[in-house]
C-alpha cells in the first residue's frame, strides 16, 4: 500500500501526513517537518505498520498552508481538492494487464538497453564516446538491430526513431 494511502478510512480524514504535505507542497519530507517542528499535530494514523503523525489544515503554520494554497490556486482547485489529489495513491490511465504483451516487451528490451547506459552516466571512467559505442552496443544486443549515432539520443530518451 502506498505511503499516500486515503485517509478517508482513518478516525480523522480531515489530517495528513507529513509525506502527504510535502507533496502537496513540492518539497521535501524534511523541510516539512522542520517547518512542522513546534506545531502540535493533530492525532496520528498507522503507514505501512509505523505511525504518522496527521496535521489540520488549520493548525498548518501560515507559510505552510500559504504554500498549499499557492499550489491550489496554479492548478485551478480549490485547497480541499487539491490535498484530495495528494491523499490518493497514483494510479495508471491503464492497468498493466490491459498493455499489449508486444508493448510490455518492447518496453522490456529499452529497459535492457538504457539501464547500462544510464548507469556509465556518472563515471568519470568511460568517455561521452565509449558511452555512445556501449550504448549502441547494448541497444543492438537488446533489439537484435543497430540504431545510428544520430539516433541514439533519441532512442534513449525512449521514442521511436523514423
Amino acid at each position: 500500500m502506498n505511503a499516500l494511502q486515503p485517509l478517508a478510512q482513518q478516525s480523522n480524514p480531515t489530517g495528513y501526513t507529513a509525506a502527504q504535505i510535502s507533496n502537496a507542497m513540492r518539497i521535501s519530507k524534511r523541510a516539512v517537518l522542520k517547518a512542522l517542528a513546534h506545531t502540535p499535530p493533530a492525532g496520528s494514523v498507522i503507514v505501512h505498520g509505523n505511525e504518522a503523525a496527521l496535521w489540520t489544515f488549520d493548525v498548518l503554520p501560515a507559510a505552510t498552508q500559504s504554500g498549499i494554497a499557492s499550489h491550489a490556486s496554479a492548478n485551478g482547485l480549490s485547497i480541499a481538492d487539491y490535498l484530495d489529489a495528494f491523499i490518493r495513491p497514483w494510479e495508471p490511465a491503464l492497468p498493466l494487464a490491459q498493455i499489449d504483451d508486444g508493448c510490455l516487451e518492447t518496453a522490456r528490451k529499452l529497459r535492457s538497453a538504457l539501464l547500462p547506459a544510464l548507469e556509465r552516466l556518472d563515471s568519470k571512467l568511460c568517455e561521452p564516446a565509449d558511452r555512445v559505442r556501449l550504448g549502441l552496443e547494448d541497444y543492438k544486443r537488446a533489439f537484435g538491430h543497430e540504431v545510428s549515432k544520430r539516433h541514439w539520443p533519441s532512442a534513449s530518451a525512449g521514442r521511436r526513431s523514423s
